[in-house]
Formats: C-alpha cells, sequence, structure tokens
C-alpha cells in the first residue's frame, strides 16, 4: 500500500480536534448567561460531531489492524486500548455516586458489556458501548464489506439513503438510535476509504468524498454530518496544521480526555456554582481525571502487560 490517507501524524491531530469539539459541545450545553458562555454555545453548537471523526478513523485504522495481526492480537490490543480505564471510570462513578454494591456489579456488567447501549435513556458513555460492540463484531463487518468492495459508492448511497428514511422515525426519548444512524455513513466511510487505499482506487475515494459533502449541503436533518470526511482529508492531507502539538497531544489522548471529561461534567457542571468559577473547576477536575486515568492505563501496561504477557 504506497499511501496513507490518513497518516500518523494527521491522524491525532484530527483526533484532538475532535475531543476538543465533544467536550466543549458538553460545556455549551450547559444554561449559563453570560455573553462568553453564549459564543462557545454557537461555536461549538456542532461539536458533538466531533464523534463522527473517531468512528471514521476507527474504522480505518482497525481494517489495517485487522490485516496486520493476528485474530487473537488483534483483540489483545483493542482490549486492552479500552481496560482497564473504561471499567475504572465505571467504578469511580458508581462510588461517587453511592450506588449499593450488588446494583453496581449488575449495572458494571451491563455497562461495560456494551449492553446497556439499548436502555431508553441515553448517557455520556454511550460512545463506548458503540466501541465495545464495534471491537467485538469488527472482523465479521470487515469481511462482508471486503466480499462487497466492488459495490463500495453503491453501498454507501444505499447507506445514506437508508439513514435519511430512519430519521423521519419519532424515536421518542430513545436518541440513541438517532446518534447511531447519523453515524453509520460515516462508520463504512472508514472501511470504504481502506479498500479504495488499498486496491489504489483514489477516484472512487474522491467521488464518494465528494458525494457526501455535496449531501451534506442539503442540510436532512443530521445529515450534514457527512461535511466532516471531506474536511478531514483537507486537513489530513494540509501541509500546516495550526497549533499542530497541543492539538495532537489531546488526540493521542482522547479516549483519557473523553472519559475524564464525562466525570467532570457529571460532578462540577451540575454544582450551583457561580460562571466561571464552575466553568474554571470543570476543566480542572477534567484533566486530572484524564491525568489520573492515563497513569491507571500506563501502569496496567508497563507492570502487568509488558512483563508477563508473552508476544501473541
Amino acid at each position: 500500500m504506497s499511501i496513507d490517507v490518513f497518516s500518523k501524524d494527521s491522524r491525532p491531530y484530527l483526533m484532538g480536534l475532535a475531543i476538543i469539539g465533544v467536550v466543549m459541545v458538553h460545556v455549551s450545553t450547559q444554561e449559563v448567561d453570560h455573553p462568553l458562555f453564549k459564543m462557545i454555545s454557537i461555536i461549538f453548537c456542532k461539536g458533538h460531531l466531533g464523534v463522527n471523526i473517531f468512528f471514521l478513523l476507527s474504522a480505518y485504522g482497525l481494517c489495517f489492524s485487522y490485516n496486520k495481526y493476528s485474530l487473537k492480537k488483534f483483540y489483545f490490543n483493542r482490549i486492552t486500548r479500552i481496560w482497564p480505564i473504561y471499567p475504572v471510570a465505571l467504578i469511580a462513578r458508581y462510588i461517587i455516586k453511592d450506588i449499593p454494591l450488588q446494583d453496581s456489579i449488575e449495572k458494571f456488567l451491563y455497562e461495560v458489556s456494551g449492553l446497556f447501549l439499548f436502555q431508553v435513556k441515553r448517557d455520556f458513555f454511550w460512545y463506548m458501548g458503540v466501541l465495545t460492540i464495534f471491537y467485538l463484531i469488527f472482523p465479521l463487518i470487515y469481511e462482508v464489506f471486503n466480499k462487497l468492495r466492488n459495490y463500495k459508492i453503491s453501498i454507501l448511497l444505499l447507506l445514506c439513503i437508508l439513514s435519511h428514511v430512519l430519521l423521519m422515525h419519532d424515536y421518542g426519548n430513545n436518541d440513541i438510535y438517532l446518534a447511531i444512524i447519523t453515524r453509520v455513513p460515516t462508520i463504512y466511510l472508514g472501511f470504504l476509504t481502506y479498500f479504495c487505499v488499498r486496491d489504489n482506487e483514489l477516484s472512487k475515494l474522491y467521488v464518494s468524498y465528494g458525494f457526501c459533502a455535496l449531501l451534506s449541503l442539503t442540510q436532512i436533518n443530521e445529515m450534514t454530518c457527512l461535511f466532516l470526511p471531506a474536511a478531514m482529508l483537507i486537513i489530513s492531507n494540509s501541509i500546516k496544521r495550526p497549533l499542530e502539538k497541543p492539538i495532537s497531544f489531546l488526540g493521542k489522548h482522547s479516549l483519557e480526555i473523553y472519559l475524564g471529561h464525562t466525570f467532570a461534567v457529571y460532578h462540577i457542571l451540575s454544582f450551583p456554582w457561580s460562571y466561571p468559577i464552575n466553568l474554571i473547576l470543570f476543566f480542572l477536575a477534567a484533566a486530572l481525571y484524564s491525568y489520573l486515568l492515563y497513569l491507571v492505563q500506563h501502569l496496567f501496561g508497563k507492570y502487568l502487560i509488558t512483563p508477563y504477557i508473552k508476544p501473541l
């Protein structure tokens, strides 16, 4: 494979932009009557679409990993990516919320497996549920799309149409299905990108991304998210990217930041403190908790994985 559309340098940068959008959109949802806060709400009103960046890059990167390693090694890498920081984040939340032990055990098994994704009430950790299930079934999805790779553009068109039709349905309070539906075409674009690069079919890649960009201009409900792939492609191939080092740093630790900031959303922004004190405390708490999760992951890999696990 001669080229890498989303290079090792550009992927952390894109993920950094994504996590900034996700964090700030959660901040902007707080009802604060202040001009600066209102400006934040306007700038980051679409920050939730940063999740689409994660899904596209995950699908794209997982295709490389799946073909580079054995199936056993593939799953080992996936497990050690989210363990133990995801379980630790869950347990910490149960302790702080003073949830009884028996309820905590049941809730833990339900959430860490990804099954909580089908709850009616949406949770900040819904992304982790999708990611867990996506990791588990990825080999099956890959093999299916690999066999259908000659119909890449047709499949993309069908998924976009299907998403548009499904969005017409009233899902009531269960907006998690709405969130997933709008991400399916973007996830598939990760597979499409990999197959186009692998098979040296860049013309089909550009046609697909151009189609998504044009479709996004119609502003069909949440289908505006399809403009992101085109923007990602431009940024990825740019010679200079603004604030590349700090943003790439955030991207490399995006999972810790994601889990860390949800803790702060639950326990800091909900406090009746005046602005901007609660906002300052939010970022301090999010940074501290994210760093603690990083240490957990680092120590887990250094002392429990590297010394005792033989190469798979």
